[in-house]
């Protein structure tokens, strides 16, 4: 801040928000419309989980549209009421996190229905994690999540991070960017996906298929 003013160096932000998906100005219109009413939306989605390739059909509160930097995508915040699809309707509520540009625009509609000006309460995930020394040393620690403590400082010079958060997913994704100098200890959901998330990586380089590259 106090070099800006001085002009001793150059600062260069990069604002562009740096998401290749297509939104149809239908679905712009419709989530539009939708979050500024508070009414329900239901849409044909299309998510690359799916291996059969068909749209499921989802009905949610929105919340709100909101840009992750580190993945660079805009994203629907909503809570999913059901799914319905080829093998029946899924009613089990959550929250769920949608790219615009995977909804379709045909069969987009906003409901009459009004949703509660309060949001439903979202999960609460424990974690706890241990960073490298090489990450650490300096004592200037990212903070990513919420209610984040800086702990104990073992005897190798790792140091012991505690946090919430809401969206586990995301939350282990951005950890396995410190690839071998992040440790995930807690809590148990954490744990079992960030293992999860390993195991996947060690099939891959340990997979005896070469790529093109190789060959």
């Amino acid at each position: 801040r106090d070099s800006i003013p001085m002009r001793r160096q150059r600062l260069r932000l990069d604002l562009r928000r740096r998401d290749d998906d297509q939104i149809a100005p239908r679905v712009q219109a419709a989530l539009d419309r939708a979050l500024s009413q508070h009414r329900l939306l239901r849409f044909h989605y299309r998510a690359p989980s799916q291996t059969d390739g068909v749209p499921r059909i989802h009905t949610v509160q929105p919340w709100s549209l909101d840009f992750d930097p580190v993945r660079r995508h805009l994203y629907l915040d909503a809570y999913r009421l059901e799914v319905s699809g080829p093998f029946g309707v899924w009613a089990e509520a959550q929250w769920q996190r949608y790219r615009p540009g995977r909804i379709l625009a045909e069969g987009i509609e906003v409901l009459p229905d009004k949703f509660p000006a309060m949001p439903p309460k979202r999960p609460r995930y424990f974690l706890e994690y241990w960073l490298a020394p090489e990450i650490a040393r300096l004592g200037e620690i990212t903070r990513h999540f919420a209610e984040m403590t800086i702990g104990q400082t073992d005897s190798e010079g790792w140091v012991q991070v505690t946090a919430t958060t809401d969206d586990l997913f995301r939350a282990m994704r951005l950890l396995l960017g410190y690839g071998p100098n992040c440790k995930v200890t807690g809590g148990p959901e954490a744990r079992r996906e960030m293992e999860t998330l390993v195991a996947a990586l060690g099939q891959v380089y340990q997979s005896t298929t070469k790529s093109p590259a190789e060959k």
